[in-house]
């Protein structure tokens, strides 16, 4: 998929497709919390070790999905995307 040009980048591709997984997985009652956090920490996993750089561009990305994150697992979206400094 990523040799289709959809994003500029593979970080790109790959934190937009975590962050819409994220958001239908969040959207659905079902679907435990368990896959929320593992999605949010594997995402956290590979900006820790610089496997992907998280960009303005990112963080403005999940920033428009904050409001599809279920309550319980907000802090963490918010702390592990680096979201502190523009979230109240």
């Amino acid at each position: 998929m990523f040799t289709l040009n959809l994003e500029e980048n593979e970080s790109d591709y790959i934190v937009r497709f975590m962050l819409n997984m994220l958001e239908a997985v969040q959207t659905n009652e079902a679907v435990p919390l368990l896959i929320g956090r593992i999605l949010i920490n594997s995402l956290h996993m590979q900006v820790s070790d610089n496997e992907i750089i998280l960009t303005p561009k990112h963080q403005e990305i999940a920033l428009g999905k904050l409001e599809s994150i279920r309550t319980e697992i907000i802090f963490d979206y918010v702390l592990k995307l680096n979201l502190s400094s523009i979230v109240d």
